[in-house]
């Protein structure tokens, strides 16, 4: 099912969440849509350091803020 998507995107990322499953949408080539649900098994800091981009980013943003 994958190998023809021309495009692969992830749902959810924006409420991204210990637990909570995420979605994987692909497009085809003919610009039609599928999703399936995805489980993931980040935890609250690396899920943290993701949105960050690095877990050294993360850590360079608290110490900015004084939480370090």
């Amino acid at each position: 099912m994958c190998a023809r998507a021309r495009r692969l995107s992830i749902l959810g990322l924006k409420t991204f969440a210990p637990g909570v499953p995420l979605k994987v949408q692909g497009k085809r080539p003919d610009g039609s849509t599928y999703e399936f649900p995805v489980n993931h098994t980040f935890n609250d800091n690396q899920i943290n350091w993701f949105k960050h981009g690095s877990a050294l980013n993360a850590m360079a943003e608290a110490f900015k803020q004084g939480k370090m």
